[in-house]
């Protein structure tokens, strides 16, 4: 477990690399074509393990920025770590985003959370970019590949029946509860050191 909390990050590139070629592969022999929704859903998962790759391995430092610049504590792995960090991606990118995505095949509502989570992320990589006038581990992968495909998926979504607005409000607050649900986790992370360590 220790080395795959050090090298999960690389192990993200070439997953994302197999993927993508599968994903070619599928669209030449299954009939997914790029005007099908659940394409462009599908497609995400390799750009988001392209995204681990940059915030985590090359350049990195994603921990390291957000202990530093957003919870200003200096010196420690605190409130992220190496191993927090791999608990909070690989449950989610690297198994629920392949799990509700094979799912979209029978239901697309089933996947459509998907691109409005990964637009969400996207534009707070932009937002904290903005805020800080600084590059932040993460943003080159967000601008040109995260924003513009989850943005496109969700349009191409929108115009293939996923149309209720409800439903689009339930993904948008689904999006945001996971965020806020991480960012409490750091926060109490964070508070917890501080308290130990005054």
């Amino acid at each position: 477990m220790v080395w795959l909390y050090k090298n999960w990050a690389i192990v993200s590139l070439l997953l994302a690399l197999v993927l993508a070629e599968e994903l070619l592969v599928a669209n030449s022999h299954l009939g997914i074509s790029e005007g099908s929704p659940i394409w462009w859903i599908a497609l995400l998962i390799p750009i988001y393990l392209l995204h681990q790759f940059e915030e985590h391995f090359w350049p990195g430092g994603f921990k390291e920025f957000v202990n530093q610049r957003l919870f200003w504590i200096l010196g420690a792995d605190v409130p992220l770590d190496e191993k927090i960090v791999f608990w909070i991606n690989l449950p989610l990118i690297w198994v629920i985003f392949p799990v509700f995505t094979l799912a979209g095949f029978y239901n697309i509502h089933l996947a459509a959370w998907i691109p409005v989570f990964s637009l969400f992320n996207g534009l707070l990589h932009l937002v904290v970019g903005v805020r800080w006038r600084c590059y932040n581990p993460g943003l080159a992968t967000s601008i040109f590949l995260l924003l513009p495909v989850s943005g496109y998926a969700t349009y191409i979504l929108a115009v293939n029946g996923v149309s209720s607005i409800a439903y689009w409000l339930f993904t948008v607050f689904l999006a945001i509860i996971i965020h806020v649900a991480i960012v409490g986790i750091a926060r109490g992370r964070a508070a917890a050191f501080r308290f130990n360590f005054p």
